[in-house]
Order: structure tokens, then C-alpha cells, then sequence
């Protein structure tokens, strides 16, 4: 038997996501964290996160200013779950998956909350596991 879902909310909105961070661990022995942020998101009666983007890597720095924007629709009235995930990228290992590189920490909020923000920034401490 298929399950109904209800339907999305007609009412949405683009917004424009950009990401950076702020005194990150260092996870590297000769030079500092080459980090990457992944985003994913939940919505309303999911219980799955799933990828919806991934920053590129950016060499040595603890305090990263990504160019790689996020485009999301933001539906009114639904909740819309976010995670940030942010690696070490170990030199050579770029493609491969996600446990070949260090984790650094993670941070949860909702697109309704960023929305809110509008222009202010969105901080949250990043929370190493």
C-alpha cells in the first residue's frame, strides 16, 4: 500500500546560502586544516539527512571564507532542517568519502531560522563529536 505525503507548500521563496567559519580545530601536523563543508538537509516528516551541497576544499586556514553558494527554496510553514558538517581534506584523498578525512564539528539549525536572520550572520559553535 503507498503512503500519502502531503502535498509541499505552494508558498517558497530562493534564498542564497553562503558559508564560512571561524577558528577551526587543526587537525594537520606540518600546516594547518584544509576544511570543507558539507550541508545537508531534512524536511518535514524525513528522517533522513541528505547532501545537498558540498563547499570545495581550501587550503590551510582555520578560518575559511567559501566561494561556493547554496540556492535553496524556502517553504513557508514547513520546517526545513539544515547540518553543517565540516572536514579536514586530506591531501590526495579529495574524492573519496567522507570517513577518509577528519571530522571538525558539526552545527544543526532550521532555513526558517536563517531566513529570519535575513543579513545578520548566523553563528553557531561547531560541536566536535
Amino acid at each position: 500500500m503507498a503512503e500519502a505525503t502531503a502535498p509541499r507548500s505552494v508558498l517558497a521563496s530562493e534564498v542564497e546560502l553562503t558559508f564560512s567559519c571561524r577558528n577551526l580545530l587543526d587537525r594537520d601536523l606540518f600546516s594547518l586544516s584544509d576544511p570543507m563543508c558539507v550541508i545537508y538537509e531534512k524536511g518535514p516528516g524525513e528522517t533522513d539527512w541528505r547532501v545537498v551541497h558540498q563547499t570545495e576544499t581550501l587550503q590551510d586556514t582555520l578560518n575559511p571564507d567559501f566561494s561556493n553558494h547554496l540556492r535553496l527554496q524556502y517553504h513557508f510553514e514547513e520546517q526545513q532542517f539544515l547540518r553543517f558538517e565540516i572536514y579536514d581534506v586530506d591531501a590526495g584523498d579529495e574524492g573519496g568519502p567522507l570517513s577518509k578525512h577528519d571530522f571538525l564539528g558539526a552545527a544543526e539549525t532550521t532555513l526558517g531560522k536563517l531566513k529570519k536572520l535575513h543579513e545578520d550572520f548566523f553563528e553557531e559553535a561547531i560541536t566536535p563529536l
